[in-house]
């Protein structure tokens, strides 16, 4: 009987916490088109072909789910190609409507990773993931761009100081 409640407690404990999601890395590279930052998931893109392109500056920012994970809070992040511009932006599904975004122009929409709409309250820690438009000059074909940063990666002071403003809260990774 012991062997047996041991499992179960073992069971349950492991239940409890969810068993381990797969993830996948996102780094921030520097964009040879933008100059700016792109944040980039590992199981999209190989550094060798990043670095072909161009990209430099390879800099972790967080793991996110390369799996769907269960419960209706969860949401996929996609990568759209901006239009007049030829670099792309992370845009969460539940941010713009499809056809938002194709009415501006953008296209190419490519999955990248799954996260959480609002934070968990399960026990477990996430990060916040926030979207920072840029203060290109008017005429530039990136003006639009957005700079995906996750919470304490840099301030917001650091970050208007650089002309980013309206930050928007986009999702949550898990903070391991």
């Amino acid at each position: 009987m012991k062997p047996f409640l041991l499992s179960l407690c073992l069971w349950a404990g492991i239940a409890g916490h969810s068993i381990a999601q797969q993830t996948t890395v996102v780094n921030r590279w520097i964009s040879p088109v933008t100059k700016d930052f792109m944040s980039l998931p590992e199981s999209i893109y190989t550094d060798q072909q990043l670095i072909s392109w161009g990209y430099t500056q390879k800099t972790f920012q967080f793991e996110a789910y390369s799996e769907e994970p269960s419960g209706d809070n969860v949401t996929a992040v996609y990568r759209w190609i901006m239009p007049n511009c030829r670099e792309s932006i992370l845009i969460a599904e539940h941010e713009l409507t499809d056809a938002q975004l194709q009415s501006w122009g953008y296209r190419g929409k490519l999955f990248q990773f799954y996260a959480y709409k609002t934070r968990p309250n399960d026990g477990q820690r996430y990060k916040a993931v926030f979207r920072w438009i840029n203060a290109k000059p008017q005429g530039d074909p990136c003006r639009d761009f957005t700079l995906t940063t996750v919470s304490g990666e840099y301030s917001d002071a650091q970050l208007r100081s650089w002309g980013y403003s309206d930050k928007r809260l986009q999702f949550y990774v898990p903070a391991f």
